[in-house]
């Protein structure tokens, strides 16, 4: 394949619509890299600056989740010019390709790592489980393009309804237990005061639908009181 950035690439792994990852030969060994792709719809300069701005936050955010505790690739270069992120290659596999059981013995895992970046003034924007590898017994989280900072009940209980409702749709009969082992990580993690606000402000979340099964299930068991007018 043709080089990138003066790397030979091995494979295309991934192509989305906002970039392109890579397997790149990084002085024998593995690397990936991350391309944000140019948009020709866009001025050529104004294009240029908002990819590389969003690879420097990008990268920022990757750094300042280590500083939490959380397992990301490690960093090895940025190109601003170039928009993309070099980082080191993790021999995993997708938490979204594993059975349910493995999913259920790594929830704890998931519940401790989130809960760490959003201690840290942190939220991932995209925390499904295709955004995390499993490594032996570590989980390593990824692609943080939607990554913002903040402390805000709703940003967190954004970041953690999105993993359990890619997770219930992943792992319908194992959901119950990975939802728990989740939970319980999460709250030990955060705190039981504000673990369980962000936790309250999910089922509110969850509620705002009008037609999902947990707003159906409320409306039908709650008190109904008439008043004459």
């Amino acid at each position: 394949m043709d080089k990138i950035l003066g790397l030979r690439a091995i494979c295309r792994l991934f192509l989305g619509a906002e970039a392109a990852v890579y397997l790149v030969d990084f002085f024998g060994g593995k690397a990936v890299m991350k391309l944000r792709l140019a948009k020709t719809y866009r001025v050529p300069e104004l294009d240029h600056r908002i990819r590389s701005l969003r690879t420097v936050n990008e990268a920022r955010a990757m750094w300042r989740a280590t500083q939490s505790g959380v397992k990301v690739p490690a960093l090895l270069a940025v190109s601003r010019k170039g928009a993309a992120i070099l980082m080191a290659y993790v021999d995993g596999v997708k938490l979204s390709n594993v059975t349910g059981d493995v999913a259920e013995q790594t929830s704890q895992l998931v519940g401790e790592s989130i809960a760490k970046l959003h201690l840290g003034g942190a939220v991932h924007g995209d925390a499904v489980p295709t955004n995390m590898i499993l490594s032996g017994r570590e989980l390593f989280l990824i692609d943080f393009g939607l990554s913002e900072s903040g402390y805000s009940i709703e940003q967190r209980a954004v970041d953690v309804n999105l993993f359990l409702r890619f997770a219930k749709l992943t792992w319908e009969t194992s959901y119950s237990k990975i939802e728990a082992g989740f939970r319980d990580a999460y709250l030990g993690e955060m705190g039981n005061t504000d673990g369980s606000r962000v936790m309250q402000r999910v089922s509110e979340i969850r509620l705002r639908g009008r037609y999902v099964p947990e707003r159906k299930l409320h409306d039908n068991n709650a008190e109904v009181t008439y008043v004459e007018s």
